[in-house]
């Protein structure tokens, strides 16, 4: 079974590139990003899209860059508290037992389209992320390892419920979401003010 978020080596070997490439091919890379068309004008690529940029292994490591990019699909969405439960889910995978903690979006904001039911399986920080907001977090893993999930939904409803009646209590973020072959994971919670300038997204903020 294949781990999808793992830190991998990429060797650079010199002989299987040439360290020069297109400034139009390079440009590929931020084919979906909201930003595109303001630096494509700022940098006027159409002057200079044949001219080539030199850097040691530029074009290997364009190569993987753009792999991953059509591999793996980054965006956002937005979510309010109390549109939110987290479980536990354990399963077979490939005959080994996964156990993952998953986000389930009862309604989402996809761009301006309001969206409904979506489970993401949570990845890197962004489970601490969440629940260090209720400064609850040392005790959600160790119900989590514990497998007593059912202890933490408990909790969180009682917060869902003054979310429901209050603002204060209902917070609004943008979720960070990675989609690979029709599967979610969240990779990261941020403020809805903020804007990730490096990465592909959906939408941007003004």
């Amino acid at each position: 079974m294949e781990e999808k978020f793992v830190q991998k080596t990429v060797i650079l070997d010199p002989e299987k590139g040439s360290g020069k490439i297109k400034v139009e091919k390079l440009w590929e890379l931020i084919e979906e990003h909201p930003y595109k068309e303001a630096i494509y004008e700022a940098l006027d690529i159409e002057k200079i899209k044949n001219e080539f940029i030199c850097i040691d292994f530029i074009d290997t490591v364009y190569e993987k860059i753009k792999s991953y990019n059509e591999k793996y699909k980054r965006y956002s969405i937005l979510a309010q508290v109390k549109d939110i439960n987290v479980h536990q889910e354990e399963k077979l995978v490939e005959g080994q037992l996964e156990n993952n903690i998953i986000f389930q979006f009862e309604e989402y904001v996809d761009v301006d389209e309001i969206k409904y039911d979506m489970k993401a399986i949570a990845k890197y920080d962004s489970k601490n992320t969440y629940f260090d907001e209720y400064s609850m977090t040392k005790f959600a893993n160790y119900l989590f390892d514990k497998r007593q999930s059912r202890l933490v939904n408990y909790n969180l409803q009682h917060f869902k419920n003054l979310a429901r009646n209050s603002e204060e209590f209902n917070k609004h973020r943008s979720y960070r979401l990675v989609e690979n072959d029709g599967e979610f994971f969240l990779r990261g919670i941020t403020s809805t003010k903020y804007c990730e300038y490096g990465v592909d997204c959906k939408f941007q903020w003004r």
